[in-house]
Parts: structure tokens; sequence; C-alpha cells
């Protein structure tokens, strides 16, 4: 009826069929052949069921008439596939800052991206105040159109358009502000720096904020000069500091199977700056561990706080739960 009433003649409809998908179809309608009432009231007139059957079915009705295919990119089908987990939801309603854009967090950042961060009613925040460089290349997530380009601004940018649902996500060219106020605008808050000071200044500020509406800190980082990768989630019952001190996998800060290892003489210098080589391999698996971190934190309970990877031919420790340290100066200070 409504197809009749309109003066249009292109038309295009789409048809949710229960238990079968979605189907498209486009068609051209044949104005002249629409019967015309005689009768002069400028009521609509109607049509009965029989009556419509008769004038569709008519090979005058249509000029033209195609099958379209439906290819579906909503939401749920697009992040469908990357949650294992559905009943714990998604990252879209999670205030996330991401600090640090090298190499974790540049693989990170796409993979949170999957997990829904940045496409619901909150929002993902890149942090770095580094230019994307071609020494960078063989180990970032991003490509030689970026030289010179922030390493946050890029990740950002290339976040955005790599799909349509990516409304909430932002890059700033900065260091991230570790301060009381900063910390309380975001849910999550994932530190891909790398470096200690950091690491520790976040669990000490963190800790200035009543446990109930503290962020949760999860830390990604690289070990033993690229030997191993390890993920420790810090939700206010242990932190950085309580892993640094961990009897049984630390000794003054460094893993006990590295402290026979020259972990100094092993950089090298560059152009004024120093790296470590290593396969790229290492970041990427730190930043799907930082991922799982992540998402495990929607759940009721933690499984773990504290993950590895070994990569230099030593067994790999099993996920544990981190106890508060009594050494630990951040939590005992």
């Amino acid at each position: 009826d409504i197809l009749i009433q309109q003066t249009m003649k292109r038309h295009l409809l789409l048809l949710d069929i229960h238990g079968q998908g979605q189907l498209a179809v486009y068609f051209e309608l044949n104005r002249f052949s629409r019967k015309t009432s005689k009768k002069t009231s400028k009521a609509k007139q109607k049509y009965s069921s029989t009556s419509l059957i008769s004038h569709f079915s008519s090979k005058l009705t249509s000029v033209n008439f195609k099958r379209l295919g439906v290819l579906r990119a909503d939401k749920d089908t697009l992040l469908s596939r990357n949650a294992n987990r559905p009943s714990i939801g998604g990252l879209g309603n999670k205030r996330i800052a991401l600090i640090g854009c090298g190499t974790i967090g540049g693989y990170l950042s796409d993979l949170l991206l999957r997990s829904g961060a940045g496409c619901g009613s909150q929002f993902l925040h890149l942090y770095d105040d580094d230019d994307m460089k071609p020494d960078n290349f063989s180990r970032h997530s991003l490509n030689t159109l970026y030289f010179k380009t922030n390493k946050a601004l890029a990740l950002a940018l290339n976040l955005n358009e790599s799909i349509h649902i990516a409304k909430n996500i932002h890059g700033f060219n900065m260091l991230f502000p570790i301060n009381e106020q900063k910390l309380r605008e975001y849910d999550i808050i994932i530190d891909a720096t790398g470096r200690p000071p950091v690491s520790k200044r976040l669990a000490a500020i963190t800790r200035s904020i009543p446990l109930n509406e503290r962020p949760v800190l999860v830390h990604a980082f690289n070990d033993g000069n690229g030997r191993a990768s390890k993920v420790f989630v810090d939700t206010g019952k242990s932190c950085y500091g309580c892993l640094n001190v961990e009897p049984s996998i630390n000794e003054n800060g460094v893993d006990k199977r590295f402290l026979s290892i020259d972990q100094e003489l092993e950089k090298k210098i560059s152009c004024g700056s120093t790296y470590t080589p290593y396969d790229a391999t290492v970041s990427m698996i730190t930043a799907a561990m930082a991922q799982e971190a992540v998402l495990n934190t929607l759940a009721p309970s933690l499984p773990w706080s504290y993950r590895e990877r070994m990569f230099d031919g030593s067994r790999d420790r099993k996920p544990i739960t981190i106890n508060k340290q009594l050494k630990c100066k951040i939590c005992n200070g």
C-alpha cells in the first residue's frame, strides 16, 4: 500500500529473513501502470491484499528489478569473532588510556580496537611524544607513510580510518601527565612504555585514589633485552613494585634468569639513540597478552595478575597472582 501511494519510482528494499540472513532488491515502478481512482475525494484510496498482489504481479509494474547482495558490517558482526566470552562485554564502554605507542603500543592499539575500544560510548586515548622514524619500521605496526609523524597521532589516524565504527579514538603528542586528576579520567590505563620509573610512578600515584575509584593498571613490557614478554595487572591488591621484589621471580628488580647477562653491553647506539635488537614477535606477543589482561579485567575475577612468555629456551612460569609484598616501597612507603 505504501508503494502505491508514493510518487517515487525507484525503490530499495532490505529484507531481514529470519534464520536466512538479509536480502536486498532494487526496482523501478512503472507509474503509468498504476490504476487511478475515479473518485474525486481527497481521502487516500485503500487497497485490499488481493488487489495489491494482482497489481505487483503484473509484468508492466516494474521496468527494472535487481536482486542485490547484502554484506553486514554492523558493530556486532565486526567484533563478534573476537569475543569468546560475550558475557563479559567489550571495551566500547570503557575509558582507556594507552601510554606508549612504540612497538608494543602499536600492535596493542589495533587489538584494543578489535575488542571494541573507541567504538562505543567511551574512548581510547593514545599518548606518546615520539615521532615515527625509519629505524622504527622493522618492528612497528605503522608503515612508511607516517615517517616524521607523531606515533600517537599516526596510530589514532590509522585506527580511525581502518573501520567506520571507530568514533572515539584520539592521539596526543605528549607524555602522559601522571597525576591523580588525570588518572581519575580513565577506567583502564595501559602502561606500554617499558620504563620502570614511569611504571613505578603510575603505581604510586594511583594509590592516592580510593581503591573503589582508581583505574586498573596494566603494565606490558619486554624484559631481558627481548628474551621475555611480560604483563602485570594492578587491581589494587599488589603493584608493579611488588612484582619487582617478588622473591620467586626477581632479585633487586632483575629477573633471576637474567642476572648473569650484561644487558647494558647488548644495547647498541645508532644516530644518537639507544636500542636493543630483537624480533618484532616479542612485542607482538606482549601486546597479545596485554589484550588478554585488559579483557580479563571485565570479568568478575582475574585468573592471574602476572604472565610471561620466554624466548631464550627457558621455561615459562605459569600465570600467577602476585600478592602484596612487605618489601615493596610503593605499597608500604
